[in-house]
């Protein structure tokens, strides 16, 4: 079954909540930047995407001074009082090297530092507070190498894994897939080791969820001899360090379908895997969303499953901490369905 969406959310602005404080169009919240010499200032950090403050940050004192400007090469690195580090550090990529602002992911024996670029994998480093040795992971590339027999196979070269265990000054170790997360937990558990000379560490990005409730009954029916209602459940988290414009979603849909002298119909779907992507952070927010997962039809003892794909687009209009939710819902076997509903932050 394919479902479209179309949503019309409405949720008010605040001026203040835990993350920091609105200053024009601007969020700040509270942190530090360690100048030059050393030196930690402490004040307001404006409040972006990791990806959006690599390459240059604004910084306050008070809410009510002016904003100064910061480069990666002005600063050793800033702060947020929530426990969000950034450092300067330099990286190589495809257009050279340079230096950035790298977030600090795990500190101890060895710190882990990510370099994040929006639309592409991260850029990870890590070095050792001992030997003070720092290098750049190595992604896995596809290589075609000719073998004995004068064939020409294609391997994947996994330099990175040599890195971690040079890094790690040791012969062997464990050995991990390329992504941010296992690397993360990899090196925060080596790091126990080392908790009488080194601190450990490990940031745990935070996520925030919001939950959708909806009811709804047909405004255009596919047969006039049908009645229906809709109930579903949305759920969206986001990792709104990493993004403010991507979230997981995760929804549950039943719809009831009744017929004039004919049995009664259950459709209960379950989209376990979903993405949800706005706009921009603004008043009005366009979005759209993507999900598949299983649909199960039950009707007069018989139970038929079927894969199931949800899509959907829509408008957010910010107008308080809980939401006003209104759909406009074209699927296949309801019709042209008419929903509301409110959205409530966690």
């Amino acid at each position: 079954m394919l479902t479209l969406l179309f949503i019309t959310s409405a949720s008010n602005a605040q001026n203040k909540d835990n993350s920091g404080f609105v200053v024009g169009e601007e969020r700040f919240a509270p942190g530090y930047v360690v100048d030059l010499d050393s030196d930690t200032i402490r004040g307001f950090v404006i409040d972006r995407i990791d990806a959006e403050l690599a390459h240059e940050i604004k910084f306050k004192p008070n809410l009510t001074s002016p904003s100064a400007s910061y480069s990666p090469v002005q600063l050793k690195g800033f702060g947020f009082r929530s426990g969000r580090t950034f450092e300067s550090i330099q990286v190589k990529t495809e257009a050279g090297e340079s230096t950035v602002f790298g977030k600090r992911t795990v500190k101890g024996k060895i710190d882990m530092v990510v370099y994040r670029i929006e639309g592409v994998e991260p850029v990870m480093l890590l070095r050792n507070n001992q030997t003070h040795q720092l290098v750049q992971l190595t992604a896995p590339q596809k290589k075609t190498v000719t073998g004995a027999d004068g064939k020409t196979y294609k391997r994947t070269t996994n330099e990175f894994i040599g890195q971690i265990r040079a890094i790690k000054v040791i012969e062997s170790s464990s050995e991990v897939k390329f992504k941010e997360e296992k690397i993360k937990d990899d090196i925060a558990l080596f790091n126990t080791q080392f908790n009488t000379n080194y601190s450990a560490l490990k940031y745990n990005e935070p996520s925030k969820y919001s939950y959708t409730v909806l009811t709804g009954i047909p405004v255009i029916p596919f047969q006039e001899d049908m009645s229906s209602y809709r109930v579903s459940i949305y759920r969206n988290r986001q990792f709104f360090e990493k993004s403010r414009n991507v979230s997981s979603l995760v929804a549950v849909i039943y719809q009831n379908l009744s017929f004039t002298n004919r049995k009664t119909e259950h459709f209960l779907n379950l989209i376990p895997l979903g993405a949800t992507f706005r706009s921009n952070p603004n008043w009005i927010r366009p979005y759209f969303y993507v999900g598949a997962g299983l649909g199960i039809y039950y009707s007069k003892g018989q139970i038929l499953p079927f894969p199931n794909l949800l899509f959907g687009a829509g408008v957010d209009i910010k107008m308080g901490p809980v939401s006003l939710n209104t759909e406009i819902v074209p699927s296949v076997i309801g019709g042209i369905i008419g929903n509301v509903g409110l959205s409530f932050p966690r």
